[in-house]
């Protein structure tokens, strides 16, 4: 094989997380908490306050405005990160005027 292309260079990984908790009022700082682990142990500090304030406001959404569980979803490569909420409610949020 040649040793310029490896099959796994860690510039081709794309890193997973997800995360499940049932509606309580600790959801957002447990969330918060939870993406400041991932970003800090894959060394995405430059990430961790936008996606942690974003991560905050979301998920402090669902509790206000649902009453299921909430998922968080975080995949990351080189060079985008992205943050995901979800809840069980099957209703579609009413626009505001």
């Amino acid at each position: 094989m040649d040793q310029r292309n490896p099959a796994h260079r860690e510039l081709q990984l794309i890193h997973a997380y997800s995360l499940f908790l049932e509606a309580d009022v600790v959801a957002a700082r447990v969330c918060r908490d939870f993406v400041r682990a991932v970003l800090l142990a894959l060394g995405r500090t430059d990430a961790i306050a936008t996606a942690v304030l974003c991560t905050s406001e979301l998920v402090t959404n669902v509790h206000l405005h649902t009453k299921g569980a909430t998922m968080i979803r975080i995949y990351v490569d080189p060079l985008r990160l992205r943050v995901s909420v979800y809840d069980e409610d099957p209703a579609v949020p009413a626009p505001r005027d």
